[in-house]
């Protein structure tokens, strides 16, 4: 199934002092901004502030460049009348790049796609504000996979919680006494075998996190080889620090790339302060959803504090 992000655009033209900034064929005038200037035209282009004529209390129209008028309204600045001329624009994103429908303005069509790439790669949807027009991308298509290697304690409360939020999971673990339903009684795919051939058999998307909790080499070694050229959107190993600089100087002295070791998260999750495996899984899911969204993972409180939100 092929994702494809929906951006939708209502354009809302910003009436300050004397000044107009972009506006589109399509748009809605706020009756509270109305009531702070007196106009009875505005000239608009894309990406272009320019004058607001001001010549009295009435509003007679908004109009563009041609001299088209895509907007009227009908009364006084203390009580307007406003009529959508057209429904909202969309576009549809699909991910072999090509396009369909228009948000009114070829360029506003590239600088959308170009932001919604980056929703349809990661899976999620989102609100953009971009060239003072807010849109929301919406992206349809299959499940973000849970890729779990070893079947240990950690993994039951992990899948459990990853099914809550939505995630397609699947167990791999190649001893059958552990990778079993009455384990993992939540788990879509529980997979048997050597691991390594299990893994090289599943498609890792950029919506597929990859979690190895198997306290193996001869597991973590094989899979990560495999894993770290492929285009898995996290990659993550449990495991202390010294642990994971072992295995990841083996790589190294293999000759795997510097760019790729720094994709493996290994201490994995976030720092929640988590002693047991229930606080594990919910430190190790944290981190895989911060990263799938682009997250900072910090408190939102301390974010408002700070002015990033």
């Amino acid at each position: 199934m092929r994702a494809i992000p929906v951006v939708s655009a209502t354009r809302i033209p910003t009436l300050t002092d004397n000044k107009a900034d972009l506006i589109a064929a399509t748009f809605t005038i706020n009756d509270e901004r109305l009531k702070q200037i007196d106009f009875s035209t505005v000239y608009f282009r894309t990406g272009q502030k320019i004058l607001v004529k001001k010549t009295t209390t009435n509003i007679n129209s908004v109009t563009d460049l041609n001299g088209k008028t895509v907007c009227t309204a009908k009364g006084s600045t203390s009580e307007q009348n406003v009529t959508k001329q057209a429904k909202d624009a969309k576009l549809l994103l699909l991910d072999t790049g090509k396009t369909e429908g228009t948000l009114g303005d070829p360029f506003l069509d590239r600088r959308f796609a170009t932001e919604a790439r980056e929703c349809l790669s990661r899976g999620v949807s989102k609100t953009l504000f971009l060239e003072g027009i807010r849109c929301f991308v919406e992206t349809f298509g299959p499940p973000s996979t849970l890729l779990v290697v070893g079947a240990g304690h950690v993994a039951m409360p992990l899948v459990s919680l990853a099914k809550i939020v939505g995630f397609k999971t699947i167990v791999v673990d190649g001893r059958p006494r552990f990778a079993s339903r009455e384990r993992f009684p939540d788990v879509d795919r529980l997979e048997v075998g050597i691991p390594s051939e299990i893994v090289k058999s599943i498609a890792l998307t950029p919506v597929t996190a990859l979690v190895l909790v198997a306290h193996d080499y001869k597991y973590d070694l094989p899979v990560l080889r495999h894993a770290l050229a492929s285009k898995a959107g996290y990659i993550g190993m449990l495991g202390s620090t010294r642990r994971g600089n072992a295995i990841v100087n083996l790589l190294r002295e293999e000759g795997m790339p510097e760019d790729l070791l720094t994709r493996i998260r290994v201490p994995i999750g976030l720092d929640l302060g988590a002693q047991t495996a229930p606080e594990i899984a919910l430190a190790i899911l944290a981190e895989i959803l911060a990263e799938r969204t682009g997250a900072t993972g910090m408190p939102i409180s301390r974010k408002v504090r700070e002015g990033k939100r």
